[in-house]
């Protein structure tokens, strides 16, 4: 039985992923983030990294096209400071 290397799988996947968003970052100027599709198939291949004789094709496959595909744009939305809303209203008192 040949043994499957699922910890380089989710390297390379997560090197796929990080290249990606910082090529983006420089041509757009934005920051952008690795796209989250990507990482989740890095994490399901940390897991198979447990049992790396037992085969799991489609997972094979799913890396497979996710290293062939571009990953989706996924740009850098900041902080969630909520306090700049349009609905915060800081003169009005609380109860």
């Amino acid at each position: 039985m040949t043994r499957v290397d699922w910890a380089g799988h989710a390297r390379r996947l997560r090197e796929h992923a990080e290249a990606d968003a910082a090529a983006r970052t420089a041509e757009t100027g934005q920051p952008h983030r690795p796209d989250q599709n990507v990482l989740r198939v890095a994490s399901s291949c940390d897991t198979a990294a447990y049992s790396p004789d037992r085969p799991n094709p489609r997972l094979e496959r799913l890396v497979a096209d996710t290293l062939a595909a571009t990953p989706a744009p996924r740009p850098h939305t900041g902080n969630f400071d909520l306090s700049a809303s349009a609905g915060h209203r800081p003169d009005v008192p609380r109860r």
